[in-house]
């Protein structure tokens, strides 16, 4: 009895943060972070999944405990899990989203009547049906197919699309194997934002575990602007990427650095709130959202503002 009594007043080891993302350029300084030891892999646990599906289906199922996922993704998510919050920017697509086309697909218009690939989930929805509504179309005038991420590439080498909806790294892939942009999100600008979702719960019993998740995440952006050496090298590694490749591609991405985070969680004008909203709107307009979700629960900025050795970040926009 009393061994029994000794072993229950050992602690547990803390279990590791699991989280998961696609293969997103944008997501890569978690990745990073990792590689450069930033933080322990006994507090996080980074899978990399094929499709943000997966992502959200693990997310779902309880097998993970936080989440990178496009705004889009984190209101479809809201609507079957109110639990859900959102307590970081990762990114803003500046180009990093495109629609690829071969060389006889002049434009958008040239899209009528054809076959046009994209990946099942909101984000690739969202962005065809954007990029269809500024051009005039609609979805009858095209013929989407859906397929998985990881087959972008081979679909679009092997014309089974005339056109395919996709991103980084993909997005420079197909580019160097003759295709062309017609679309990108630089003509939705700040309507493809990538944010870091957990659950209400788990954050209020980790909030020392995510604050350092967070910070690591600065810290990471933060590198990569100022040791670009090291961390470009590294990052294109991570990425599949040769050196020039990489840093084309970053040119599409926007990284908000702690203080424009801070901005972006406040209501009013240009923040997360009001392009939320918006979204929210034109993905119930387009039927891509079935429910209420609500808005003004979304947010969550305390690991933000509670985030430890805030003082030492420094400002960090490697888009430009």
């Amino acid at each position: 009895m009393f061994t029994l009594l000794l072993c229950a007043c050992v602690q547990q080891p803390d279990e590791p943060m699991r989280i998961a993302s696609n293969d997103w350029l944008g997501y890569k300084p978690l990745y990073l972070a990792e590689k450069l030891e930033l933080f322990k892999s006994s507090d996080i646990h980074l899978t990399e999944l094929s499709s943000n599906s997966e992502v959200i289906r693990l997310f779902q199922n309880g097998l993970i405990d936080g989440a990178a996922l496009t705004l889009d993704e984190a209101l479809l998510l809201k609507q079957d899990e109110p639990d859900v919050v959102i307590v970081l920017v990762m990114d803003i697509s500046n180009g990093g989203d495109a629609i690829i086309a071969h060389d006889e697909i002049a434009d958008m218009q040239a899209l009528r009547g054809k076959r046009v690939g994209l990946e099942k989930t909101a984000l690739g929805a969202y962005m065809l049906t954007r990029a269809l509504t500024l051009s005039n179309l609609d979805t009858n005038d095209i013929s989407n197919i859906s397929y998985e991420y990881s087959e972008h590439e081979e679909a679009f080498v092997n014309r089974k699309v005339d056109a395919i909806v996709t991103f980084e790294p993909t997005t420079s892939h197909l580019l160097k194997k003759g295709g062309h942009i017609i679309f990108d999100s630089r003509q939705i600008a700040n309507e493809i934002i990538d944010v870091f979702v957990v659950r209400r719960t788990y954050m209020e019993k980790h909030l020392d575990k995510i604050s350092q998740l967070i910070y690591t995440w600065f810290d990471a952006i933060n590198i990569l602007e100022t040791d670009r050496n090291r961390s470009i090298e590294a990052l294109a590694n991570i990425s599949n990427l040769s050196i020039e490749q990489l840093i084309t591609s970053l040119r599409g991405i926007h990284y908000p650095d702690y203080p424009e985070n801070l901005r972006l969680f406040e209501q009013g004008k240009d923040t997360l709130h009001e392009n939320a909203t918006r979204l929210y709107k034109i993905m119930i307009e387009s039927e891509l959202l079935c429910r209420e979700v609500n808005i003004d629960d979304l947010f969550y900025d305390r690991p933000l503002l509670e985030l430890p050795n805030k003082d030492l970040l420094s400002s960090s926009n490697i888009s430009e």
